[in-house]
């Protein structure tokens, strides 16, 4: 749904401004089984969410862009605030900058492997570094990320959060590469911060996809060092497989530190339409403490 001429006043950022307002989201509502234990869940396949993104001419070839996006419950109704994505920033010849709370390199590098769209069923979670950032849910506030133009299928991105975060994860840093031409995506990683006044970690992620036309093969890695003996490491591998307008995928992952996890998931996603998904996933995470089976079917709707 796009507006002409919103005035942002009307949301509450800055004084009237012409510019171009999309809003949109995510309504996902669902039945998941969790070891036995079985409810109606808020994105079971993808987390609910609203935002609000627009852009502006500046002139001189500069835009003005701004984005804010929350989670919502479609269980309870409640809204989240805009713990997403908060920032704003401008974009030109230069690429684009951008300073907020905003998804980080890492984060966007480990969507980029995974055949199960990151979403409620896929066993991801068990690899290195999955979901930091400096908040822990894999986005970073108070941040500065630049992102360069396209050239030759390959884009950068720089970020930085100085002196921002939790006590333990403080000082963010991270550095994206992405490709992307043909068949084949990219993406390499990496993120920082620090643990504690004399400690820093260091991950690195990893990987990407190839269309192979009957199916798009996904692989990636992870690497986590926190200054001990043994850095934790972690592997994914998936497949999606086209079934018509829909479409079946498979992901594998583990994770290895001191000890092992593994992880595999499947999930059938049928396209009601275009806005409209109907889903079904299985996903199995074991540890050496236990094992958790998780099960669900639902609707999502984008708008």
């Amino acid at each position: 749904m796009k507006k002409s001429l919103f005035g942002l006043a009307a949301l509450g950022l800055v004084g009237t401004v012409a510019a171009q307002v999309t809003v949109y989201g995510k309504a996902d509502v669902g039945y998941v089984n969790t070891a036995s234990v079985g409810s109606i869940v808020s994105g079971g396949y993808e987390g609910s969410r609203i935002g609000v993104k627009g852009t502006t001419d500046l002139g001189g070839g500069m835009t003005g862009v701004f984005k804010v996006e929350g989670g919502m419950s479609t269980v309870d109704g409640t809204f989240a605030g805009f713990g997403r994505e908060a920032n704003v920033g401008f974009s030109g010849a230069f690429g684009a900058l951008t300073a907020g709370l905003q998804w980080s390199p890492y984060d966007n590098a480990i969507a980029a492997m995974d055949a199960m769209e990151y979403n409620g069923f896929s066993p991801v979670t068990v690899l290195s570094g999955f979901d930091l950032g400096n908040t822990g849910n894999g986005n970073v506030k108070s941040s500065v990320q630049w992102a360069s133009p396209i050239a030759a299928g390959f884009q950068a991105t720089l970020m930085a959060a100085p002196n921002a975060g939790d006590l333990n994860k403080r000082n963010y840093n991270g550095i994206g590469l992405n490709f992307a031409q043909g068949p084949v995506a990219l993406s390499l990683a990496t993120q920082s911060y620090e643990a504690s006044t004399t400690s820093t970690v260091k991950s690195l992620a990893l990987g990407g996809s190839i269309n192979l036309e009957k199916a798009v093969v996904f692989l990636g890695m992870t690497t986590t060092n926190d200054g001990s003996a043994k850095a934790a490491t972690g592997q994914t591998f998936g497949i999606k497989i086209p079934v018509g307008e829909n479409y079946v995928s498979l992901a594998w992952a583990r994770g290895t530190q001191a000890t092992e996890t593994l992880g595999w998931g499947v999930q059938y996603i049928y396209n009601w339409n275009k806005s409209a998904v109907i889903y079904t996933g299985y996903k199995t995470v074991q540890d050496p403490a236990a094992t958790t089976n998780t099960a669900g079917v639902g609707v999502r709707y984008d708008f």
